[in-house]
């Protein structure tokens, strides 16, 4: 399926579009994250500002380039959904390293949502200059989709 055609599909629902897209940017923001971490060794904030600045284009793209508050705040919660993922998948994955070395087989990812959560917040509160990052994706998330005058 081309974009296209996804378009004529949804085109009569934009806010859905968007969520759609702005999900897709948010998957693609963070497999970028977690692949430039794992093989570099480096996790630079600017990364996490790239997830900001790829979901807001891309429910910029799904709103039909009009954008709007709504469309604002859908690339706000998404892009702080992505990097909140981000986060996780990259403490469970060096965890995970780790327990393995130590003899440790069969460490799920899926954990409960509080212990998830604990992990996100511990990895935070050890780390807090993340949070400056957080808040400029968060930021370009915002102002991205905002609704552009039209030229007549």
């Amino acid at each position: 399926m081309n974009l296209d055609t996804f378009a004529r599909a949804f085109g009569r629902n934009p806010t859905l579009y968007s969520i759609i897209l702005g999900i897709l940017g948010a998957a693609i923001g963070t497999v970028l994250w977690f692949i430039f971490v794992v093989f570099t060794g480096w996790q630079f904030g600017i990364i996490a500002i790239l997830v900001g600045i790829i979901v807001g284009y891309a429910v910029l793209l799904g709103s039909g380039n009009n954008g709007g508050q709504k469309f604002q705040w859908i690339s706000v919660a998404l892009t702080f959904v992505g990097m909140f993922v981000s986060e996780y998948i990259l403490n469970w994955y060096f965890a995970r390293e780790y327990l393995l070395e130590e003899g440790y087989t069969g460490v799920s990812m899926f954990l409960p949502l509080d212990v998830i959560v604990g992990i996100v917040i511990d990895s935070l509160k050890n780390e807090p200059l993340t949070l400056l990052f957080w808040a400029i994706a968060l930021y370009e998330a915002y102002k991205i989709p905002k609704m552009q005058p039209r030229i007549q």
